[in-house]
């Protein structure tokens, strides 16, 4: 019965981690350089406003998961920012995301970001409208989806434009998933049978 019962529990997790496999794809995104706007300014609107712009580092990887079309964060994240002399002026922490690339046209249909910025807390939104030729939009090239972001948060009168390259990360194929369980339940089995009493005689 005990036997039973292990090999139903492994059973149950190896269909829960197939599923999980096969609905959503760990991606990893690199951050685009100072040219392609990644940056943080002054001013809820494309333009922006005269003041000190935030860059964002470029290089900096994010870990993202993407399933049926959105585009969300694999946990809080923070990216460095630098000055317009690439000197460090600390990070912003990415708490929350979600992106909808589902737009037939141009492979956006809105999202946010939540975000820390130092003592400031709010959320950018990005709304199904393109800017500047491709702000906000998104497209396949090759392998590596590239996403062009802009988004405005009134609350805090800010603004930010963001390009990412994403990929694939690299993770374990289902079938070797499949196989570690296949080893799990065997450990299990003979576990169980070494603790099962003997019977006298």
């Amino acid at each position: 019965m005990k036997n039973r019962f292990s090999l139903t529990i492994v059973a149950v997790l190896g269909l829960t981690v197939m599923a999980s496999v096969s609905q959503a794809t760990p991606m990893l995104g690199t951050v685009g350089t100072a040219n392609n706007y990644s940056l943080i300014h002054p001013g809820a609107t494309p333009s922006g406003e005269a003041g000190p712009w935030s860059w964002f580092e470029p290089g900096q990887q994010l870990s993202l998961i993407m399933a049926d079309g959105f585009l969300t964060l694999d946990g809080a994240q923070s990216l460095q920012l630098m000055d317009s002399e690439e000197l460090p002026i600390g990070s912003v922490t990415f708490e929350d995301m979600s992106l909808d690339l589902n737009d037939i046209e141009d492979g956006f249909a809105g999202g946010w970001i939540e975000y820390t910025l130092g003592e400031t807390w709010g959320v950018f939104k990005f709304a199904d409208l393109t800017y500047s030729r491709y702000f906000n939009s998104s497209s396949w090239d090759g392998d590596v989806l590239n996403v062009y972001l802009w988004g405005g948060d009134p609350e805090n009168n800010l603004g930010m434009d963001l390009k990412l390259s994403i990929e694939r990360a690299a993770v374990p194929e289902p079938g070797i998933v499949a196989l570690l369980l296949l080893g799990l339940a065997g450990m299990t089995l003979v576990r169980t049978r070494r603790e099962q009493p003997r019977a006298r005689i």
